[in-house]
């Protein structure tokens, strides 16, 4: 800037004889002017290539994360209605149910009944399997009682991969935590098979009531010594889980 401002002096100094508007621009209180303004155009440069970084940054946010709805992992969030709004958008929300816990030829898992259904046929045969609701049948579950139904959230993640890991409510280096709960199965000693789901651990109830119905069961699950090392487990103890994702 200093430079520029002595060559213009020089300018107009040799040129002040040939041109009076020239040896007008001479005037001080003029280059001064002149400094300012170009202080105020650096000034707006800085400022304006601040917002153009910002803008940058944004769209490679809203890019990757487009690019992970695109590709997102599915899970089912058993025991509530909702995702977890800054992880994960909700598909649909309904009641969790399954086979019957004393089926012989039950069908093992648990699934997520959506609250507004669909049939397309409508005979009856009592041969064919069946759906029930679930219940909880434990008050460890929260503030949830025994036989209060069992709401679930299947919910799409923002990243592209997701994981259930029993018996730790952490989540490995670089993932994160949609949520975190209480293991949960059907009873060990009933005839129908199960599965290990994540239940949450602030689990609702739907608002049906607390009438015993039965259909499809949710029990704690604990660690049992053996094969499985006690320790770093503890026989008997109440297992965690958590549903994590990257």
């Amino acid at each position: 800037m200093e430079s520029f401002l002595w060559m213009f002096l020089i300018v107009c100094t040799v040129s002040a004889t040939e041109d009076y508007k020239r040896v007008a621009s001479c005037d001080p209180n003029y280059l001064h002017d002149l400094e300012s303004k170009v202080q105020s155009m650096l000034s707006s440069v800085s400022s304006l290539t601040a917002k153009v970084t910002a803008q940058h940054n944004t769209i490679i946010q809203l890019t990757t994360k487009t690019t992970a709805l695109g590709s997102g992992g599915m899970y089912t969030r058993w025991g509530r209605s909702s995702c977890p709004s800054n992880s994960s958008q909700l598909v649909y929300e309904g009641y969790a149910g399954g086979s019957h816990y004393t089926d012989q030829g039950a069908a093992a898992e648990y699934v997520c009944m959506p609250r507004n259904p669909v049939y397309e046929y409508t005979d009856y045969h009592d041969y064919d399997g069946y759906i029930y609701g679930a219940e909880y049948e434990s008050t460890f579950f929260g503030a949830t009682r025994v036989s209060d139904d069992v709401p679930c959230a299947v919910c799409r993640s923002f990243s592209p991969s997701v994981l259930m890991i029993p018996g730790t409510n952490t989540c490995p280096t670089d993932w994160g935590m949609e949520y975190h709960g209480i293991l949960a199965s059907g009873y060990r000693g009933h005839a129908a098979a199960s599965q290990y789901v994540c239940l949450d651990g602030s689990p609702e109830a739907l608002p049906h009531g607390i009438r015993k119905e039965d259909g499809k069961l949710f029990y704690r699950v604990r660690s049992k010594c053996g094969s499985l090392p006690c320790p770093p487990y503890i026989d008997g103890s109440i297992l965690s889980c958590v549903v994590c994702s990257k």
